[in-house]
Protein backbone atom coordinates (compact mmCIF):
# COMPACT_ATOMS: atom_id res chain seq x y z
CA UNK A 1 0.00 0.00 0.00
CA UNK A 2 1.46 3.37 -1.45
CA UNK A 3 0.17 6.76 0.39
CA UNK A 4 2.13 10.04 -0.39
CA UNK A 5 0.62 12.70 2.44
CA UNK A 6 0.34 15.91 1.28
CA UNK A 7 3.28 17.82 0.58
CA UNK A 8 5.67 15.22 -0.05
CA UNK A 9 7.41 15.28 -2.83
CA UNK A 10 9.81 12.75 -2.44
CA UNK A 11 13.27 12.57 -1.56
CA UNK A 12 15.65 15.04 -2.57
CA UNK A 13 19.29 14.53 -3.94
CA UNK A 14 20.88 15.67 -1.30
CA UNK A 15 18.88 13.33 0.96
CA UNK A 16 19.89 10.70 -1.44
CA UNK A 17 23.63 11.24 -1.21
CA UNK A 18 23.17 11.55 2.51
CA UNK A 19 22.09 8.23 2.24
CA UNK A 20 24.47 6.44 -0.35
CA UNK A 21 27.39 8.14 2.37
CA UNK A 22 26.12 6.71 4.73
CA UNK A 23 25.56 3.17 3.07
CA UNK A 24 29.22 3.46 1.92
CA UNK A 25 30.73 4.22 5.42
CA UNK A 26 28.47 1.70 6.98
CA UNK A 27 30.52 -0.91 4.59
CA UNK A 28 33.62 0.40 5.20
CA UNK A 29 33.50 0.47 8.99
CA UNK A 30 31.67 -3.27 9.03
CA UNK A 31 34.44 -4.73 6.50
CA UNK A 32 37.64 -3.28 8.26
CA UNK A 33 36.36 -5.00 11.45
CA UNK A 34 35.37 -8.43 9.91
CA UNK A 35 37.64 -8.95 7.44
CA UNK A 36 40.55 -9.95 10.40
CA UNK A 37 38.07 -13.09 10.96
CA UNK A 38 38.58 -14.05 7.27
CA UNK A 39 42.19 -13.55 7.16
CA UNK A 40 42.82 -15.43 10.63
CA UNK A 41 44.70 -18.46 8.68
CA UNK A 42 46.73 -16.61 6.43
CA UNK A 43 48.48 -13.72 9.46
CA UNK A 44 48.73 -17.00 11.39
CA UNK A 45 50.90 -18.82 8.85
CA UNK A 46 52.81 -15.31 8.39
CA UNK A 47 53.06 -14.16 11.46
CA UNK A 48 54.15 -17.86 12.85
CA UNK A 49 52.04 -18.23 15.35
CA UNK A 50 49.04 -20.22 16.16
CA UNK A 51 45.73 -19.28 14.93
CA UNK A 52 44.20 -19.06 18.43
CA UNK A 53 46.63 -16.59 19.43
CA UNK A 54 46.21 -14.16 16.30
CA UNK A 55 41.90 -14.86 17.03
CA UNK A 56 42.46 -13.73 20.80
CA UNK A 57 44.10 -10.74 19.38
CA UNK A 58 41.43 -9.63 17.22
CA UNK A 59 38.75 -10.66 19.80
CA UNK A 60 40.51 -8.30 22.22
CA UNK A 61 40.67 -5.49 19.43
CA UNK A 62 37.02 -6.18 19.24
CA UNK A 63 36.57 -5.21 23.04
CA UNK A 64 38.59 -2.30 22.97
CA UNK A 65 36.85 -1.03 19.68
CA UNK A 66 33.23 -2.25 21.63
CA UNK A 67 33.93 -0.38 24.58
CA UNK A 68 35.32 2.77 23.13
CA UNK A 69 32.12 3.16 21.49
CA UNK A 70 30.05 3.23 24.46
CA UNK A 71 32.77 5.72 26.27
CA UNK A 72 32.58 8.20 23.52
CA UNK A 73 29.17 8.48 23.07
CA UNK A 74 28.68 8.47 26.54
CA UNK A 75 31.66 11.48 27.35
CA UNK A 76 30.84 13.37 23.16
CA UNK A 77 27.49 12.67 23.25
CA UNK A 78 27.33 16.39 24.60
CA UNK A 79 29.29 18.40 22.19
CA UNK A 80 27.94 19.60 19.11
CA UNK A 81 27.95 17.02 16.04
CA UNK A 82 29.68 19.08 13.42
CA UNK A 83 32.82 20.77 14.80
CA UNK A 84 33.76 17.20 16.54
CA UNK A 85 33.53 15.34 13.63
CA UNK A 86 35.50 17.57 11.52
CA UNK A 87 37.85 17.55 14.23
CA UNK A 88 37.70 13.55 14.58
CA UNK A 89 38.07 13.55 10.56
CA UNK A 90 41.65 16.22 10.50
CA UNK A 91 43.00 15.14 13.69
CA UNK A 92 44.80 11.96 11.98
CA UNK A 93 46.42 14.58 9.49
CA UNK A 94 49.34 15.87 11.67
CA UNK A 95 50.30 12.66 12.98
CA UNK A 96 50.76 11.00 9.25
CA UNK A 97 52.59 13.79 8.31
CA UNK A 98 54.80 13.75 11.19
CA UNK A 99 55.22 9.81 10.97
Amino acid sequence: MNTVTPGHQGLTLKTWLALIILALSTFTIVTTELAPIGLLTPMAEGLGQPESMIGLTVTLYAWVGAISALLSSLFLGNLPKKPLLLFLTLEPIPKGIVV
